[in-house]
């Protein structure tokens, strides 16, 4: 019976809690009930979807090396210039995506979401690469974030093998310090 009325307090101890030993990716938590995780991911195919008006086709394509900081209620994204663990000093750029305002923050637009008091650290990454992955691109929110029209880099990268072009990359003049 004690077991089954678990308290708040117990419950937000056990948020960001890792079910293990530390994923190497992660590089940063702030397990708080308000807390945090920084983490990154490397170069990778994902499904892509995109609204009709875009013009652009759902399908798969290779995305760039991505850094991403959440919270329960926010992301933010950005993308890295090589697949190799950043530090402090690593240079962020602009993420080549729709629905990304130009401090990185990410606009969830309607997609419910639902992150447990007691979610693991893993569970946590796993819930928001699928809300970001699965949602719909719909829309810029800001000018020139890449160095290539968004609209054709996608078109030119949906259902095709060819690696994300790292050159078209813009650096935001932030690092991973910045956001520590």
């Amino acid at each position: 019976m004690a077991k089954a009325l678990q308290t708040d307090e117990e419950r937000s101890r056990a948020f960001l809690k890792p079910k293990g030993i530390l994923p190497t990716n992660i590089l940063h938590i702030n397990p708080s009930e308000k807390g945090a995780v920084i983490w990154y991911t490397k170069a990778q195919q994902r499904q892509l979807y995109f609204v009709g008006s875009l013009g652009i086709p759902n399908g798969k394509a290779q995305v760039p090396p991505m850094l991403w900081i959440a919270n329960k209620n926010s992301l933010a994204v950005f993308a890295l210039a090589t697949n190799r663990r950043p530090t402090e000093k690593t240079p962020l750029h602009y993420a080549p995506f729709f629905n990304i305002y130009e401090k990185g923050n990410v606009c969830m637009g309607t997609v419910s979401i639902d992150i447990k008091n007691s979610v693991s650290v893993e569970e946590f990454i796993q819930a928001w690469e699928h809300y970001f992955f699965n949602s719909y691109f719909s829309h810029s929110l800001c000018e020139n974030l890449t160095k290539k029209n968004i609209v054709t880099l996608w078109k030119d990268l949906i259902n095709t093998d060819k690696p994300f072009p790292k050159e078209v990359l813009k650096k935001n003049n932030k690092t991973l310090k910045n956001l520590l």
